[in-house]
């Protein structure tokens, strides 16, 4: 099974992708995790990665998205915590999973108001 979480920041998507993965034994994925692996290892891809935080820039998404779809790459279920970011992400994950003859599941939106996100942060 292939599920995708999405919501804002705050809302609660790395909880709900830790119990899903826990009861139903899928491997989650969150970007997040795979930048900061990628820059504790200190590998090209980390120190670019980092460089661009540094400076309070986004990650470029092509770069989240091939650390993604390497991570995914012939896996039959996985959750996606996060991912895709935007709409240019999302077509960038569908053309990958139709050369994969892939699909997704199920797609969740977790909607929470923006005061509660805001509380969980600070």
């Amino acid at each position: 099974m292939k599920i995708i979480l999405l919501g804002p920041p705050g809302c609660g998507k790395g909880t709900v992708a830790d119990e899903i993965s826990k009861k139903y034994k899928i491997p989650s994925l969150s970007p997040g995790e795979l930048l900061r692996r990628e820059i504790k290892k200190k590998s090209w891809i980390g120190r670019k990665i980092h460089k661009k935080l540094a400076k309070g820039d986004l990650v470029p998404s092509n770069l989240v998205f091939n650390l993604v779809k390497k991570h995914i790459k012939g896996k039959k279920n996985y959750i996606l915590d996060g991912s895709p970011r935007d709409l240019w992400e999302s077509q960038l994950l569908d053309k990958y999973l139709m050369k994969q003859k892939a699909k997704i599941d199920i797609v969740l939106f977790i909607n929470v108001p923006k005061k509660v996100c805001v509380q969980r942060l600070h």
